[in-house]
């Protein structure tokens, strides 16, 4: 690292710093939005694989663009994005094959995000339908967890609906597991199979991955 990127990563401050040390750093805008009405988003880590739109820094223009679709207020700035809560009541549906690449099917990197986001926002709607989901395993493990909190949600073919609230906050500790990455199975799967070797997975959740194998293949 050259002396004049050290000094600017040195000179962040401690949230800048922090957020862009988490993979998934977006997906706590949505909660927080939830939560406390406002966030502020300086980018976060993994691979920067945006394009003009997102300044080539990891995607954020889906998530945005979903939180917008919600009625929420975006604003840009040069080193942050701010969101702030808005009057959503009269948003009923969102449809995620605005995010495809492709209008035949659900395709392309954006669709699983807004998926995500449009769950996380669902948290304090009485009812809201999901058209058209990426159903993957993190997007089954986030519906198993806010049925665990209270919400009741429906999955079909085409569609998850969400409805009623989640329990009241308390102090009690919740458990949840989360499934193995369809990911990192399909990559090791394939290095037994090209170095002909054995290979078993221990404790699979075998109900989830066999839904979440189906988009992968």
């Amino acid at each position: 690292m050259n002396k004049q990127v050290s000094y600017a990563y040195q000179h962040l401050s401690r949230t800048e710093t922090l957020g862009k040390c988490i993979h998934g750093s977006m997906y706590l805008c949505p909660a927080l939005l939830i939560a406390l009405g406002k966030f502020e988003y300086y980018g976060s880590g993994g691979c920067q694989i945006g394009d003009s739109i997102d300044s080539h820094n990891r995607p954020f223009s889906h998530i945005a663009s979903v939180i917008e679709c919600f009625n929420h207020k975006i604003s840009i700035e040069s080193n942050r994005i701010i969101g702030n809560f808005g009057d959503n009541s009269d948003i009923t549906e969102l449809d995620i094959k605005n995010f495809s690449y492709s209008s035949e099917d659900l395709s392309g990197p954006l669709v699983g995000g807004a998926t995500k986001t449009a769950l996380l926002l669902s948290v304090n709607k009485q009812k809201f339908i999901i058209k058209n989901p990426y159903l993957k395993t993190d997007v089954y493990d986030m519906i198993d967890f806010l049925r665990l909190i209270g919400k009741k949600i429906d999955i079909s073919d085409n569609s998850i609906v969400c409805s009623g609230n989640v329990m009241a906050s308390s102090n009690q500790y919740i458990e949840f597991n989360l499934t193995q990455c369809i990911s990192e199975i399909i990559t090791y799967s394939t290095l037994a199979l090209i170095n002909n070797t054995n290979l078993t997975f221990l404790d699979l959740n075998k109900k989830t991955i066999s839904l979440t194998l189906k988009p992968e293949i």
